[in-house]
Parts: structure tokens; sequence; C-alpha cells
């Protein structure tokens, strides 16, 4: 539903509030990921470099040091960035998404129980009420 593929209303979504506080938590996390990842890059790159560059010469630290750096940064940037979009997806968006759909569900109850104390305070035969 976020991605565009589906309607809200297909997984029974039709508040208008809802949609976009579901699309704006995701932003939110989304961003978050992305800056800690960001952050996971850097923080990796230089730790590597300072790592190869402590007992090297010029010709060994551009030959050796920068390329094995950027394998070794790569890697762990893209196992984490699969962890925390599986993880976001997971427990932020699927989460809220129930949330939501509980709440939807109660108040639809709320709203028959209202209806059905109506309609026994006018009392009208039971034969004619569909529930």
């Amino acid at each position: 539903m976020i991605s565009g593929s589906i309607t809200p209303q297909s997984i029974g979504i039709t508040n208008k509030d809802s949609v976009y506080k579901l699309v704006n938590i995701y932003r939110v996390t989304m961003k978050i990921s992305n800056i800690f990842l960001k952050i996971t890059f850097i923080s990796t790159a230089i730790s590597c470099l300072l790592a190869f560059t402590m007992k090297s010469n010029l010709l060994i630290f551009i030959s050796v040091c920068i390329p094995h750096s950027i394998l070794i940064t790569l890697i762990p940037l893209y196992i984490l960035s699969t962890l925390f979009y599986v993880t976001i997806y997971y427990s932020i968006i699927i989460l809220n998404y129930l949330k939501l759909k509980i709440s939807l569900i109660n108040t639809r109850i709320r709203d028959f129980n209202k209806f059905k104390k109506v309609i026994q305070q006018v009392h009208i035969p039971h034969k004619y009420l569909k529930y």
C-alpha cells in the first residue's frame, strides 16, 4: 500500500487519517534508518582505513588498503540495510497497521451496539431486523 501498488481500501483502511499516519510513520522510520546506515558506513570506512594504514607505506595503501576498505565497508552496509528494512517493515509498519485495523473494528462494534440500543428502544419486532 505504501508503495502504491494497491489501494488502502483493498486492505481495509478506509480512514484518510489512518493512511496518512501509516505513510508518515514509514517516512520517519526510513529517514532514521538511512541516517543510521550512513553513520555506520562512515564509521566502518574510517575504522578500516585506520586499521590498514597503521603499518603500510603509500604503495600498499593505494593498492591494498583502499580496495579492501571499500569491500569491508560495503559488506556491513548491505547486511545492516537488509536487517533494518525488514525490522522496520515487520515491527513498525505491520504493528501500526494492526493497531489501526483493531481500532477500526472496535469503532464498528461500538457503532453497531449504539444502533442496537436505539433499535431496542424503538421496539421494532425482531423479525424485521437483519443483523
